[in-house]
C-alpha cells in the first residue's frame, strides 16, 4: 500500500481545447500491485475540469534517487466517458508523490443516424499520437 500522495487533474474538452466538456465521468483504477483495489469516480465541472484528485503514490524519496529500490510512481488507468462521445482510456498514467499531473483529454463526438450509420464512420483510433494523421 502506498503511503504518500500525488494529484491528478483531468481536463476534458472538444475541438482541440476550444470548448470544455462538462459532465464527463472520470473513472480512475489502480494499475499496480500496490493499488489494484483502488477505484474512484469524478465528474468534470463547467470548465471541463475534474480535480485535483488525491491519489496514493510511493514516497517522494524514491523519485529523488538515481537508483530507486522500486518503481518511483504509481500507475493508474483512467477512463473518460460521456454519452454521445467515444470513450477514452489511458493506461498506466504515472502519478508521483507531491506532483500534480494534468491529463488533457480531447473527446470526440459520436453521432448515429436513423439508418444505422455513424460519424465518424467505422472504428476510430483514439490512441493516435500527436504527429500521426487519422486516415
Amino acid at each position: 500500500m502506498y503511503t504518500s500522495q500525488g494529484k491528478l487533474t483531468v481536463r476534458a474538452f472538444l475541438a482541440d481545447e476550444a470548448l470544455p466538456l462538462e459532465g464527463a465521468v472520470i473513472t480512475i483504477l489502480g494499475a499496480d500491485e500496490e493499488n489494484l483495489e483502488f477505484s474512484m469516480l469524478a465528474v468534470t465541472d463547467e470548465d471541463g475540469v475534474a480535480g485535483p484528485i488525491d491519489l496514493p503514490a510511493p514516497e517522494i524519496e524514491l523519485s529523488l534517487s538515481s537508483n530507486p529500490k522500486s518503481q518511483p510512481y504509481a500507475s493508474y488507468d483512467i477512463i473518460v466517458q460521456k454519452e454521445n462521445y467515444y470513450t477514452k482510456r489511458i493506461s498506466n498514467a504515472a502519478i508521483f508523490s507531491g506532483i500534480i499531473a494534468v491529463l488533457p483529454i480531447n473527446m470526440i463526438p459520436y453521432v448515429s443516424y436513423a439508418d444505422g450509420g455513424s460519424y465518424p464512420r467505422g472504428n476510430i483510433n483514439t490512441l493516435v499520437t500527436e504527429n500521426e494523421m487519422l486516415e
